[in-house]
């Protein structure tokens, strides 16, 4: 079945192909979309305003920006893992962090599936969290929710003539705010701070 976020497509051709091709596909379009897909999310949700910075980072699935929210403009990092995070992902991620300029004030951890305990223990080891400088915030993507996000991106790049937008904006906004929810959940990492 094709889910309701997809509404907002017109042609039922159009949104049955790619919800199937999406499906179909999900780990290569996970990391061909991600968190890309998830920003234009963010983005189009009026929630949050995004700029990019402007630094190129070498690792694929990462995104360098500067997230807007309720008029705090803060340094983030976006890094997406198709999977369980371990702990080379986490030390992956404290290389990110500590060789960017200007420097990372979030780093928002995307995964589809678990955190093992020794990727726990290297947030710990390396201070990013549990009492250190906290700076990653954890957002567990459910794979039918990453396939969500991914044919509303997709649609957005590839059918726009397809979407009627004032449901397509719908959509955006309660998917953001009802699922993904980074909103409160940025609002509990500030204020951990």
């Amino acid at each position: 079945p094709i889910p309701r976020e997809l509404e907002f497509l017109g042609n039922r051709e159009v949104r049955m192909k790619l919800w199937r091709d999406v499906t179909k596909n999900l780990a290569n379009q996970y990391d061909k979309y991600m968190p890309i897909a998830f920003l234009k999310m963010l983005e189009k949700s009026n929630i949050f305003k995004i700029e990019d910075i402007g630094v190129r980072i070498s690792r694929p699935l990462t995104k360098y920006v500067e997230l807007t929210y309720e008029d705090l403009k803060i340094n983030t990092l976006f890094y997406a893992i198709n999977g369980d995070v371990n702990s080379s992902d986490i030390e992956d991620l404290h290389r990110g962090i500590k060789g960017t300029n200007p420097p990372v004030h979030c780093a928002v951890l995307l995964y589809t599936g678990e955190k093992t305990q020794q990727a726990e223990d290297k947030i710990v080891n390396k201070e990013l969290g549990k009492e250190g400088e906290n700076l990653i915030l954890d957002v567990h993507v459910h794979p039918t929710l990453a396939k969500r996000i991914i044919s509303i991106y997709r649609a957005w790049q590839d059918y726009r003539e397809d979407i009627k937008e004032d449901i397509f904006i719908s959509v955006v906004r309660r998917v953001s705010l009802q699922e993904i929810n980074l909103h409160e959940k940025l609002r509990d990492w500030l204020g951990i701070q």
